[in-house]
Parts: C-alpha cells; structure tokens; sequence
C-alpha cells in the first residue's frame, strides 16, 4: 500500500529501537506531570487525562501480566496512541483549526466549565475512541508490515479488516482490559473530583459497569469497522472522506453527550442535534465512499452502514440507482438507511418508495423482503400495499407455472426454481398479514408464460426462461458462455460447499470460476506449494498422497463434486499433500483473491466449508483408527 500524503494521525515511524515498554512508561510519566499542572491550575480537561492516565496504566500491567498474543503489536499500538493524545492536547493549545471537531468539542466543553465531570470524562473517551482509535490501528498494523501483502491475505488469517486475525484478537484485549478497568477509573476519577457521586456509583456499581461495557462495545467495534475502511482506501481523496466520516460521527455523538447536562434546553438541543447528524456530510464525501464500496465487494456492506449510521443523505444515491435499474444496490442501501439513518432519512425514504413506478416498487418488495423479521407493527409504517399486490401477481405466476407439467417437468430447473420462490411467497406474506387465497393465474400460451417469467426478480429464473425461450425457438439460442453458466450453477448446487447457497448467489460464484482440464497422472495440487484456490472436480478421479522419504502413501480418492487444495487456499499455507490425477478430467477452480469476498458476502458459503472440513477430518481420523 502506498504512503499517504493527507496528514493522518497515529501515522508517525516509531523511535530509534521501536516502541518499547521503556518508551510507555515514559509517556505515562509524561501523563501523570501534566496531570498534575492541569489539577494545580484547576483545568477540568483533567478528568479526562485522569482518566486515561489510569486505563494506560492498567493496560501497562496487562502487557506485564502476558495477556497479549504479540505483546510488540500492542505495546506499538499503546504508546502511539497516547502520543495521539498528546498530540491532540497540543493542538488544541495553539488553536489549530485542522483539528477534527469531535476533540475540539471535548476540549471547548471541559475548559469553559459548561461540561460535569461524567460529561468531561465521556467527552474525551468519545473523541480518543471513536475519532483516534482507528488512526491509531492503522498505524500499529502499517509499523507491524501487515499491509505489504496489500491486503491479499488468507482467509482463515484475515480478519474484516483485512489484516492477521491475531490484530483483532489483541484488540479485543485491550477492550476487555478497558471493561475490567472499569471500576478503578471510575472510583480515582470520581473520588478526585466529585466524592458524591463516588459513593452513589459505588452504589450502583454493577448498573454502571453494564452500561460502561456496552458502550465501549460498541464503539471499539465501531472503531474497528472504519480500521477496515481507512485500510481499504487506495489514495489521498479516499483517506480523506473516511477522515471526514470519522469526525462527523465523532462529534455527532459528543454532541448528544449533553442529553447528561441535566439543564432541559441543552438537553433540547442535544436530542435534535443527534436527530440532524450527517448534515456535515458533503456529497463528495459521500459519492468518494460508496465509489470505495463498489470496487471492493468486502467493505460494501459495511460502507454503506457507516454512511447511513453517521447521517448521510444517501437518498440521492437511492433514486440514482433505481432509475438506472441497480435494484440490487439500491435496495442494499435502502435497507441501511431504514435501519441506521436519523429519522430525517427514513421519513425522506418513506416518502420515495411510495412513489408509483415498477422500478421503486421493484426496490420496494425486495426492501421489505429484508425486514419481513420485523414485527409487523414495525413494518406497517412502510407503504407496502404495492408489495402485497405484486406477490400475488407473482404467486399467481408462480402457481400457474408449476401446474402446467408439459411445458416446465418436474425435474426441469426451472421448476425447481420456481418451486423454491414459490416457498418464500409463504412467510413473506404472512409477515405482511396477507393470508389472501390466491388461485392460478390462466397463462393463454407457453410463450406468455415464458415472456412474463423473463421478466421476474429473481435472476436465476430469469436465465433459465431465457434458455427455455431459445429452447422452443421463442429467441435465439442462448450464448454458449451462458449455457456454461447454468451447468456450473447447477454442478455448484450439488457440491457440499454451496449445498445451501442460492442459485442466485451461485451465478455471482459461477461467473468468478475458472474451468481447468488435468490429464491422467499429473499433479493437481502439490505439496509444499501454496494453492491458488479451491478446486471442485466436475469430472475424473483425484489421489490424495502424502510423501515420506521415497515414499507416498494414499489417504482419500476424491471424485466429482469434492473439493480439493481448501484448507491451503483459505489459510494462505503450503499444501500439506500431492492432488495426483488417477484419470483425465476436469475442475473448477475458485480463485483464493475471490473467496474472502465472498465469505464476508454469503456466510452459508462459510457453513459449507466447514462441513465440507469437518467430514474430511472424521474420515482421515477414522482411516487412522482403522490403521491402528
């Protein structure tokens, strides 16, 4: 990955020698001198330095006790983030206007005297977590050399971030160590600067720890979803929306933090500041990030519910999209802003999918297809008569279709197809409360059946009437390629890997697939070398050999539909055995760059690997038993 040239924080090379525990304990010297200047002078910016001050130190303790996997990645992430700290207290010394608005807040608050002391010490822990933290996880994870591999790492290894699972877990540490510090920041923090409120918390300690603990919860996990995003940005403009999506969710939430001031009109203000967040957003910032989403599959999800959540107007984007007929996306993002947006957004959203045309209501039912877990209360306050008019149209379709056995067989995929939408009808329906009796629709001819099924939602049915079309010599026949697609879809549909996976789903996977052909006696995978990705034999017989010495032992033979090379692929590692070809035959190979795209898209395609791992773990140990 290249180096940025947009002034980020938490980015600065270490010191001659590294981070060390020597460097910590002097930056905690450092705290402690300036804490007590702030305290003689009566600075109320020492609650939260007080604060701080306590957590490093028990996070000093907990590298000292070994509670860390790599103990230098979190001693490195530890003393970069104090030195962010102080940095922003410099900052805010000489007024620089650069500085992000979440610390301006907190330091504005705490030194007018206008902040209490819980709202003093929540201010600086809203801005050190929810703005610095992720800087400084970057930084941590760019000093450590986990981002040379740009970010082409196994999927096993590999955490939503896109850096070693060893990060996250360290990471986690720190947070527990933070939620077991609990009390003793709270009593030093209270017992210095409100000795009543210290013998009313230590009252209500177990209410306060739940709470402490779901809010740095969550917002640690926030913190570690817009790691992903800043580590997925590839130039200046990219880092610098993600910097600017950071702050404002930062300081929207600072804002809020004055629902605790106690006096009703900031309170007021607080309450509608929190219903209002986004309106900092710029559309530049906005288009910059789901630009970042649609390139890169694996943050899509999570770009989107970060736009939503900060306050975005994604709107714009909705109605795009849908006039352009992106039903997909558009109704992804949708989903979103009716789950994380401020009320302003779902109300402007509310308003749009009410409009009459078939490409909002075509967003519109599969908008509500993603919420049918809702109550139904929750989801009459979305307009979805058009919804309950279209699925009985669809039923109707659906059900005159399958009753009509000289035109689709029963073991025509299309039937099958049809068959499975079929079955969704049921619960989407009653999630709606429509238990309305629907009879078969009269189609007049194969060729208004096969017309209108052309035209349905689900891509899948789609081709396959579209093949059926070319079939009866309604359109031309389809493209060979095409052709090849639907037997891949139904070839996956019969491995254990994609068993439960939707053809819908396995069209994406299909087109990503390469086809490879291996004659009798050649090597498919070998071991000790890395593989390129999950093999699926779709034809011909494979031998799995180990190798001792001069001699190779065989330990399974795998033939069509088994998969091959699964467990080198997803952990990035050396194939532990030789793949020989008994026969000539053909695979399909999945490509190990697109298979943690796809297990961060479908995690059904993740209960399938492991299926497909577990079986072959209790045949290898049944063979050993076997053996003696």
């Amino acid at each position: 990955m290249s180096t940025t040239a947009v002034p980020l924080i938490g980015q600065q090379a270490p010191p001659d020698g590294g981070y060390r525990l020597a460097v910590f304990d002097a930056l905690i010297a450092t705290m402690a001198r300036d804490l007590a200047a702030m305290q003689a002078s009566g600075d109320r910016r020492a609650v939260f330095q007080l604060t701080y001050l306590t957590f490093s130190r028990e996070v000093r303790a907990g590298v000292h006790a070994g509670q860390f996997e790599d103990s230098a990645w979190a001693i490195d992430m530890c003393c970069r983030f104090v030195e962010v700290y102080l940095e922003q207290c410099a900052r805010w010394a000489r007024r620089d206007p650069t500085q992000c608005g979440a610390w301006q807040l907190a330091f504005a608050e705490s030194e007018s005297g206008r902040a209490s002391v819980l709202q003093a010490m929540l201010l600086g822990m809203n801005a050190h977590i929810n703005y610095d933290l992720a800087f400084v996880t970057l930084g941590a994870c760019r000093a450590a050399g986990d981002l040379d591999q740009g970010g082409a790492l196994s999927a096993l290894r590999a955490s939503q971030a896109g850096v070693p699972i060893v990060r996250y877990r360290d990471f986690l540490r720190i947070n527990q160590v933070a939620w077991e510090s609990l009390p003793c920041i709270q009593d030093t923090v209270l017992s210095a600067f409100h000795p009543v409120f210290y013998f009313g918390n230590r009252l209500a300690r177990r209410v306060t720890m739940a709470m402490g603990e779901r809010i740095l919860l969550h917002a640690r996990e926030s913190s570690w979803l817009q790691t992903a995003l800043l580590l997925h940005a590839r130039d200046d403009a990219e880092r610098l929306a993600v910097e600017h999506l950071i702050d404002a969710n930062a300081t929207a939430i600072g804002r809020g933090i004055d629902l605790l001031s106690g006096r009703p009109m900031r309170m007021r203000r607080a309450l509608q500041g929190w219903r209002d967040r986004g309106r900092t957003i710029t559309p530049t910032t906005t288009a910059t990030i789901l630009a970042m989403a649609a390139r890169d599959p694996a943050i899509a999800d999570l770009a989107m519910r970060q736009l939503a959540t900060a306050g975005a107007d994604l709107l714009p984007t909705i109605r795009q999209w849908c006039e352009a007929e992106a039903i997909v996306p558009a109704t992804a993002l949708a989903v979103h802003v009716a789950r994380h947006a401020p009320p302003r957004g779902r109300e402007a959203l509310r308003h749009f999918l009410g409009g009459r045309d078939d490409r909002r209501e075509r967003v519109l039912e599969q908008f509500v297809l993603h919420r049918t877990a809702q109550s139904r209360p929750e989801l009459r306050r979305w307009p979805v008569d058009p919804v309950r008019r279209r699925w009985r149209r669809r039923e109707a379709l659906a059900r005159a279709a399958l009753a009509t056995p000289d035109v689709i067989t029963a073991h025509d995929p299309l039937h099958a197809a049809l068959e499975q939408d079929l079955r969704r009808l049921g619960p989407w329906r009653a999630a709606l409360g429509d238990r309305t009796t629907m009879r078969a629709a009269q189609i007049p001819s194969t060729d208004v059946l096969v017309t209108r099924l052309r035209r349905h939602d689900d891509r899948w049915i789609r081709l396959l009437a579209t093949h059926r079309a070319g079939e009866i010599g309604l359109l031309p026949s389809l493209d060979p390629s095409m052709t090849v697609l639907i037997d891949r879809v139904l070839f996956l549909k019969e491995t254990q890997v994609f068993l439960e996976i939707d053809p819908s789903v396995l069209l994406h996977v299909a087109e990503r697939m390469r086809e490879e052909v291996f004659v009798a006696g050649s090597r498919v995978v070998t071991e000790g070398e890395p593989s390129d990705g999950i093999r699926f034999i779709v034809d011909g017989t494979v031998e799995v050999r180990r190798r001792q010495g001069d001699r190779s032992t065989v330990v399974a033979t795998l033939g069509a539909h088994d998969a091959i090379g699964e467990l080198s692929t997803l952990n990035a590692t050396p194939a532990t055995a030789d793949c020989v070809a008994c026969s000539d035959g053909r695979c399909l190979v999945l490509p190990a760059e697109v298979l943690l795209d796809l297990l961060t898209q479908h995690h059904r395609l993740a209960l399938g690997l492991l299926r497909t791992l577990s079986e072959r773990l209790i045949a290898t140990t049944q063979r050993l038993d076997a053996t003696g």
